[in-house]
């Protein structure tokens, strides 16, 4: 959760970190906690448009959140002294929620490349229906 990640932008992290944090609220829901609409949380949430201060506040504020979590991914002193304290189970049972949903977009997007590559190159064949001829 640590951001290392070299390749995206402070945005894009943002954005990845409140899907994380936030993955069990709708947008509605959200939008209703935060004071805002849910097409803007809409497009916070799915890196559309840029996240303002006021946003980051308002989750931190509603959802007890330490706004270094959702800004660079370290949590304070305080949410690490409460992380040593969780049992092993509960932190499985996090790790595998979170490795599931992972593998259910790996899957989505090779089900998606490989349709667009069946796809690709191929003409559409219209055949005549032979049942209605009869």
């Amino acid at each position: 959760m640590y951001n290392d990640m070299h390749d995206v932008t402070n945005d894009d992290f943002i954005s990845n970190q409140l899907q994380i944090l936030l993955s069990d609220l709708s947008y509605r829901q959200i939008a209703k906690d935060t004071n805002h609409h849910p097409e803007t949380v809409r497009r916070f949430m799915c890196g559309k448009s840029r996240i303002n201060a006021e946003f980051i506040q308002q989750v931190c504020l509603q959802y007890s959140f330490d706004a270094n979590l959702i800004l660079i991914g370290k949590p304070s002193e305080a949410d690490l002294k409460d992380l040593r304290r969780i049992s092993t189970g509960a932190l499985m049972q996090e790790l595998t929620k979170r490795l599931t949903r992972i593998e259910d977009c790996c899957v989505g997007r090779v089900m998606l490349d490989e349709n667009l590559e069946d796809s690709v190159g191929r003409e559409l064949e219209i055949k005549p229906d032979t049942a209605l001829r009869a």
